[in-house]
């Protein structure tokens, strides 16, 4: 892969990115720069216009329904774990929030980029499309949330205001972990106001769009205005 012929510090092994652990903070500033150089050219795999069938309410059985949807396969860098374990995790994090950025941006161009080019509705009754940005990295891979949810936010300011108008942003959380719900509602609100404060209106709009698209998607019991009032009733 081009990222990994022009970036050096960065190997892949048995599927899984490994950073190399430089001593200096000068090799690894350097490392940094010739990442960010190059992020362009990292190549996402994308399957897309795949006939799928969800599952029934109870998720018992197969639907009788059918519909089309694209794949962007992506992953997180480990972050002190597996192949990364015991090197310099602020280093590692700092790789991983790039290659996280670049894997979202590159998700959320090719579905605005490939509907625009199709000339036709993402779906019967919709002129935007419907793009569900999972987390990636949580867990064993130490992807911290504050990280994931700040990749997500990034990616979407990258995009034009024509690509941004074409799709539908979700960030997706499971239905059974409220946790997930709450750290990237969190997140999002902190992100969300900090930029306000910045006077960036489209970003405050759009994160804005992606808290509620988290909080309807998870299903979570304490809506967007009681969360909004513990924060106010927070100390600064």
């Amino acid at each position: 892969d081009e990222v990994l012929r022009k970036v050096p510090g960065l190997e892949m092994v048995n599927g899984y990115l490994r950073v190399e652990d430089l001593k200096s903070r000068q090799a690894q500033e350097e490392t940094l720069r010739s990442l960010q150089e190059n992020l362009h050219t990292l190549r996402p795999l994308v399957m897309d216009e795949i006939s799928v069938q969800g599952l029934t309410a109870d998720q018992r059985d197969f639907s009788r329904c059918e519909h089309h949807v694209g794949f962007v396969y992506a992953s997180a860098v480990p972050v002190d774990s597996y192949l990364n374990r015991d090197g310099d995790s602020e280093y590692q994090m700092q790789i991983a929030e790039l290659l996280l950025v670049a894997q979202y941006y590159g998700a959320l161009k090719y579905a605005a980029e490939s509907m625009r080019a199709s000339g036709r509705p993402a779906s019967p009754g919709r002129r935007t499309r419907k793009v569900y940005l999972m987390p990636l990295g949580t867990g064993v891979f130490h992807n911290s949330w504050e990280m994931i949810a700040k990749s997500m936010a990034k990616a979407v300011q990258m995009l034009d205001s024509e690509m941004i108008s074409q799709l539908d942003i979700s960030a997706l959380a499971r239905q059974g972990n409220p946790s997930e719900e709450l750290n990237l509602q969190e997140t999002f609100y902190r992100l969300n106001k900090n930029s306000a404060e910045d006077s960036v209106e489209s970003t405050k709009v759009m994160l804005r769009e992606m808290l509620e698209s988290a909080a309807e998607n998870g299903k979570l019991q304490a809506t967007m205005r009681q969360l909004e009032g513990e924060h106010r009733s927070r100390p600064e």
